[in-house]
């Protein structure tokens, strides 16, 4: 597939319901809440889908296939809602499994029902890259605002929320790079810059598509792509940077050319590459890991005021200062340790969702947090439930890959790869970080299996239609909701 440098969208069809989800994906600051639950606009439009939903199936009369990856994550949702059971706070257990319901399988099934044609992923991904736009922009003005101006400059509106923001994220404390009043690059997500910057692999992932598979001007496409991976690296989230590195080691091992006809040895050849490319950069900051330049850096605002310069960005990302990622590392051992006992509590079902943190910070003398969603599905799903997640994470790789795999390359789409290897960047932030829960993974996932199912059709419930006439229909498909 290629393509030049386009954001023209069509005309509306059923496909519009899931373009008002993934716009309003990106815009979490502008929330609300009831008692303890938060609705930031995602939810709103997934409450406002269902009826929606339900009136289509009624009107066609039939049920929609939620393929293999569907049904894998509708048991992970039976098996939290199994730990409510033996959770010590079952609120707290059946919250978290609703929240799974309605803010993560509700994304991925709306992508898949509304979504029904390879053009329509396309606009889906325009519509990405637009929203990829606009962060970013914000983003910048957040980050320069303090050091610029002297003041923070919010979202717009954002002050009529009450949980669209936190008074750390303008300068209070010691703010982003330990630097006072430096206010932190977030964009549209509260509360701080780890969601925006694993967010933000998104836009970065499909310009880098784009630019793949554009014949001319491919100079747009090229800039996007830059200022996208500048704004995840000035964001300085650990967990982007980790997803960043595994998105581009993967586009960068599996990506088919002319010259690739079978991809294990190429593998071979470009692993060998990228270990050089890796112990390249690590050397140096090896070496200059006790460096002094790291602490002197500072600079002088007033005859009352100094602070430390932007340097700190260097420090951060230095993984062999202790001070700067020791407290993480502590952190994850520390929990995965615990989650591994607990792990085949209660029948193998776990302490229960929202549980598990809690309960190793009150009764075994542990820090609070676990710093991975991974330990999380352990300690509070049991290992069903991490089991589960694994299969989903498995499934929905082998769906990216054998639907990029399955054209020659005469006709190759580059699409599911990229796809791919944005989800398995969000899966690597899940490990070091808990960001692999979030509305946009389940989306992509969505995409990856829409893409899947227009390749491998799938039978409707019931049907005995061959697979080429449901492929026909398929294509064909618009809903009507008048």
């Amino acid at each position: 597939m290629t393509e030049t440098f386009s954001l023209k969208f069509p005309r509306p069809t059923g496909a519009f319901f899931a373009y008002l989800l993934i716009f309003s994906s990106a815009f979490g600051c502008y929330s609300t809440g009831f008692g303890d639950v938060g609705m930031t606009p995602i939810n709103l439009v997934t409450f406002c889908l269902i009826p929606v939903v339900l009136i289509s199936v009624m009107k066609n009369g039939k049920i929609p296939n939620l393929t293999p990856l569907g049904n894998l994550n509708l048991l992970f949702f039976f098996i939290s809602l199994t730990g409510v059971l033996f959770a010590r706070s079952p609120y707290g257990a059946l919250h978290g499994s609703g929240g799974y319901l309605m803010d993560y399988f509700l994304c991925f099934f709306f992508v898949l029902y509304f979504i029904r044609t390879r053009e329509e992923v396309e606009n889906a991904v325009r519509l990405f890259i637009f929203l990829g736009i606009i962060s970013s922009i914000m983003g910048t003005i957040e980050l320069t605002s303090f050091f610029f101006f002297g003041k923070a400059i919010a979202p717009p509106f954002v002050d009529l929320f009450a949980r669209g923001t936190l008074p750390k994220n303008y300068g209070y404390g010691p703010g982003l790079y330990g630097i006072p009043g430096f206010v932190q690059m977030y964009g549209f997500f509260p509360p701080t810059s780890a969601a925006f910057g694993s967010y933000m692999l998104i836009p970065f992932g499909l310009s880098l598509y784009k630019t793949v598979t554009a014949k001319t001007k491919k100079w747009p496409w090229h800039l996007l792509t830059l200022t996208f991976g500048i704004v995840v690296l000035l964001s300085m989230a650990r967990n982007a940077l980790v997803g960043l590195l595994a998105l581009a080691t993967f586009v960068f091992l599996f990506c088919r050319t002319a010259k690739i006809i079978f991809f294990p040895y190429p593998i071979v050849r470009r692993t060998f590459l990228l270990s050089l490319f890796g112990l390249a950069l690590m050397l140096p900051l090896y070496f200059t890991r006790n460096s002094l330049w790291y602490d002197k850096a500072e600079a002088k605002i007033n005859s009352q005021i100094t602070i430390g310069t932007p340097v700190y960005i260097l420090r951060r990302m230095n993984l062999f200062i202790p001070k700067s990622i020791g407290g993480s590392i502590v952190y994850f051992l520390e929990h995965a340790s615990l989650a591994t006992e607990f792990g085949a509590n209660n029948f193998g079902f776990g302490l229960g969702a929202q549980n598990f943190d809690d309960y190793v910070y009150e009764n075994r003398n542990a820090h609070w947090g676990s710093h991975s969603n991974y330990i999380l599905f352990l300690g509070e799903t049991g290992v069903w439930g991490l089991l589960t997640q694994i299969g989903i994470v498995i499934l929905t790789a082998y769906y990216g890959l054998n639907t990029y795999y399955s054209r020659s390359l005469d006709r190759i789409d580059h699409l599911p790869l990229f796809l791919t290897a944005i989800y398995l960047g969000f899966v690597i932030t899940g490990i070091v970080r808990t960001f692999y829960l979030t509305p946009h993974t389940f989306i992509i996932m969505g995409l990856i299996t829409r893409l899947y199912t227009l390749r491998h059709p799938l039978p409707d419930p019931g049907s005995t239609s061959s697979p080429r006439r449901l492929a026909s229909r398929e294509r064909e498909v618009r809903l009507d909701f008048a």
